[in-house]
């Protein structure tokens, strides 16, 4: 192709080049949003000392923006102090040189003893060699170096989320998209200058392009339909009155079946249809859908057009797995009534289970605009948006959600998976923490924390994906794998575990292998060891399979020095009703949670630690024990 054609570089040299300089603007944008709030950042430089510099109380960090795949010849020339280089995308050499410095960093700052950090900075060393990074000392690359990877694709997205939720917390609702015009149009105006964009220069655009965010007083904001749902005075005779103040304080202090035997009752006496719902609605909660079921029917049977049992069947029709009924029910309790809440909302949730995702927003959005004050709609929304894409109005939704209902554990998951989908892995693992503290056995927390713990490097991630899977594994032949794929935003996660034997899996995650027990009923236990003068710290743990125990003993001996002291990593954490021990040894990793009880034993195992403890590993069928003595635990 000619030099001078339509698509020669004579031609497409100023397109090309105003296209890097666009892509060097909103990296520009992001990072100067990523830093808003934090108290020592000032201002941002364009094309000051480097690309760009973030400018701090008592430092400047210079970023270097390159345009194109980063690999170790291009980033290697940018190796100096308070420095990132920045890139679309990177090669597969360059990741893997990034994964081995962060595991040289982490030898570097263990406890690990000084010979075993020479030898490993030695061994790096020599890696560096191999890939044309000429360094004596390794040193040299300084901490505050590093390379960062902001695909262009999905850029404006999270710039946009940033905005959104920088205005959710400051009660405004921006319009993401005007911010971000103005913010692009000052870093452009601020290039040929040299300038500086400072924080009340953003903030002023934000408030410019904002509303305040006032949450409305509506009445009762429940999706609850037992709560909305009064019996007519008309309806119901005077001698059953109280009767029915009975069973409605029942109802209220969440005395179910209480609630359901006075309802049963009066729906004997009294043939209502609502007493028929009110009946559907508690069977339901108390999880017994067929018997919920023949009482909307009851209910049908005097009206056959009662808008609020035909959307109840919905959702009882819908929990037995038939969702093109349950939206056929619910659609006709639409057409009956179209300004309730609870109906608008089951009609989006029915259109989400088929997989109708831009039906179901339209009908989340119909019932935000009917109350806004619902924390349900907006999260299901929040949901919706990230399988779309938009990742901030996912954000927004999610953020409004918690707004509304604060630490809904649903809300906190759904939030947790965006800041993991980009790579905000410690935020994410915060998020989904907290959801398990309310929800332990959360599908989207539980698979995000293991994600989050594989990706910190911590082992314990690894045990976490297996018992998330073990549904798929169970099933799993001897000596097949299966594959997780797992997709952010700048990086896939590719993970296989294969089922090797009765008592084992083995994960194989970016080259490294890890052995994992199979679930087993084995336990921890935590307590003293009275003896004749004292009490000593100790942890059980019991094994109910005796390879998995042979194993443990095995490696844990591998790790034993000549003193008889075991080092070790890991934490005792104190619940309110259990206790969660974690021990990473050289060789091996253990993890559990005791059995709920009033956590005695604990209370007296941080009563007597004093820095080691007595580790009793036990086999229980065979009574084999062997014990070690632990060094490194910290108790929370």
């Amino acid at each position: 192709m000619s030099n001078k054609g339509y698509f020669g570089k004579i031609k497409t040299g100023g397109s090309n080049s105003s296209i890097g300089f666009a892509y060097q603007d909103l990296c520009a944008a992001f990072y100067f949003l990523k830093h808003l709030n934090v108290s020592e950042f000032n201002s941002i430089g364009i094309e000051t000392d480097d690309d760009f510099s973030l400018l701090f109380d008592n430092k400047k960090i210079n970023v270097q923006v390159k345009y194109e795949e980063l690999s170790i010849p291009i980033v290697k020339k940018y190796i100096c102090e308070n420095q990132i280089v920045l890139g679309p995308s990177k090669n597969k050499s360059l990741s893997t040189l990034l994964s081995y410095l962060n595991q040289y960093r982490n030898n570097k700052f263990s406890s690990e003893d000084l010979l075993s950090k020479i030898s490993v900075s030695e061994d790096f060393r020599e890696l560096l060699k191999r890939n044309g990074i000429a360094i004596e000392n390794v040193r040299e690359i300084p901490n505050t170096w590093s390379v960062d990877v902001l695909p262009e694709d999905k850029i404006k997205e999270i710039i946009k989320l940033e905005m959104i939720e920088w205005g959710i917390d400051n009660s405004l609702l921006l319009d993401a998209d005007e911010c971000l015009k103005d913010l692009i149009f000052i870093i452009y105006e601020s290039r040929s200058e040299r300038g500086y964009i400072e924080r009340s220069d953003i903030t002023n655009i934000f408030k410019k392009h904002s509303k305040k965010l006032i949450l409305k007083e509506e009445g009762r904001a429940s999706l609850n339909f037992l709560e909305n749902l009064d019996l007519e005075p008309s309806e119901i005779l005077s001698s059953v009155n109280s009767k029915v103040s009975k069973a409605e304080n029942f109802l209220i202090d969440g005395h179910y079946e209480e609630a359901l035997r006075e309802y049963v009752e009066l729906s004997k006496a009294v043939k209502s249809e609502k007493l028929y719902i009110k009946c559907a609605g508690i069977l339901q909660i108390l999880g017994e859908i067929d018997d919920a079921i023949l009482y909307c029917d009851n209910a049908l049977k005097i009206n056959p057009l009662y808008a609020m049992a035909l959307a109840v069947k919905g959702t009882l029709v819908a929990e037995k797995g038939d969702d093109d009924f349950a939206l056929e029910l619910l659609k006709s309790a639409e057409f009956q009534d179209n300004t309730d809440p609870f109906i608008i909302y089951n009609v989006g949730v029915a259109y989400l289970n088929l997989r109708s995702v831009d039906e179901a927003v339209s009908y989340f959005e119909k019932t935000i605009e009917l109350n806004s004050n619902l924390s349900s709609p907006h999260l299901n929304l929040g949901v919706c948006y990230f399988n779309k894409g938009v990742f901030s109005e996912a954000a927004k939704h999610i953020d409004l959600a918690l707004l509304l209902e604060p630490g809904l554990p649903e809300a906190l998951s759904q939030k947790g998976e965006i800041k993991r989908f980009y790579g905000e892995v410690d935020e994410a693992t915060k998020l989904f923490e907290r959801c398990l503290l309310n929800t332990p056995d959360n599908l989207v927390a539980n698979l995000g924390l293991a994600f989050c713990l594989i990706e910190k490097g911590d082992p314990l991630g690894f045990g976490h994906l297996v018992l998330n899977y073990q549904k798929q594994l169970s099933e799993l032949e001897v000596d097949k794998s299966l594959v997780i794929v797992d997709i952010g935003w700048e990086r896939t996660l590719s993970i296989s575990i294969k089922n090797i034997d009765r008592s084992s899996y083995l994960v194989n995650y970016d080259g490294l292998e890890v052995y994992v027990p199979k679930p087993k009923k084995d336990r921890i236990a935590i307590g003293v060891l009275s003896t004749q003068h004292i009490e000593l710290p100790l942890i059980m743990k019991s094994y109910t399979d005796l390879n998995s125990y042979k194993n443990a003993v095995n490696a844990i001996k591998l790790s034993q020095p000549i003193d008889l002291f075991v080092s070790a990593n890991g934490f005792v954490n104190g619940k309110s009703d259990h206790c969660e021990i974690k021990i990473d040894l050289q060789h091996y990793s253990i993890y559990g949670k005791t059995d709920k009880s009033d956590n005695k034993g604990y209370r007296a195992f941080i009563d007597c630690f004093d820095g080691w403890f007595l580790l009793v590993v036990t086999h229980d069928e065979s009574k084999q024990q062997e014990s070690f003595n632990v060094v490194g635990l910290e108790c929370n």
